[in-house]
């Protein structure tokens, strides 16, 4: 038979993992919903529902440099991407990432129905990166059609988060 204080001792923990459970779902809750305020950091243009939006660009090295006619340039950090062009032409396309966030990123290229903020990534990615560390950049090089296409960090749960820009090949 439990004494009165492991009876005690046990239902305080009982209310304290229920009460951390509650704690994270509220502070995952604001992170995914965001302040509604558009974010300056993102200078493409965000998918629907994403809690970027396109607005003047902040300066320093939060923005990728202008690339090459057959590049984009990208920076990322935690939870958004910057593209220097959101519209390219279709074929070759290079793709330089940048990652200026504490956490690793990458870069997934996926048709613009097979992702969303909402739903994350739904279908086949068509080329991704490796992961990028902290600091460190990346190329990867992809042919591509015209059409709508979504740039997504592939990293669990950082397209609901708000990483996700939508990039249209002519």
């Amino acid at each position: 038979m439990r004494s009165t204080t492991t009876k005690r001792s046990v239902g305080g923990l009982v209310a304290f993992v229920i009460g951390l459970g509650a704690t994270m779902v509220l502070v995952i809750g604001a992170l995914v919903v965001g302040s509604g305020a558009p974010a300056a950091f993102v200078t493409a243009v965000p998918v629907a529902g994403s809690s970027a939006a396109a607005g003047s660009a902040a300066a320093g090295s939060d923005q990728p440099a202008p690339a090459g006619d057959n590049a984009i340039n990208f920076v990322e950090k935690d939870f958004a991407i910057a593209m220097d062009k959101s519209t390219i032409k279709a074929g070759s396309i290079t793709f330089n990432i940048k990652n200026i966030g504490p956490s690793p990123h990458n870069i997934g290229i996926t048709k613009e129905a097979d992702s969303s903020k909402g739903g994350g990534i739904t279908g086949p990615v068509i080329k991704d990166s490796a992961t990028i560390d902290p600091g460190k950049t990346t190329s990867i090089t992809v042919d591509l059609q015209p059409g709508a296409y979504n740039v997504v960090c592939t990293v669990p749960g950082h397209v609901q988060l708000g990483m996700i820009m939508k990039l249209t090949v002519q």
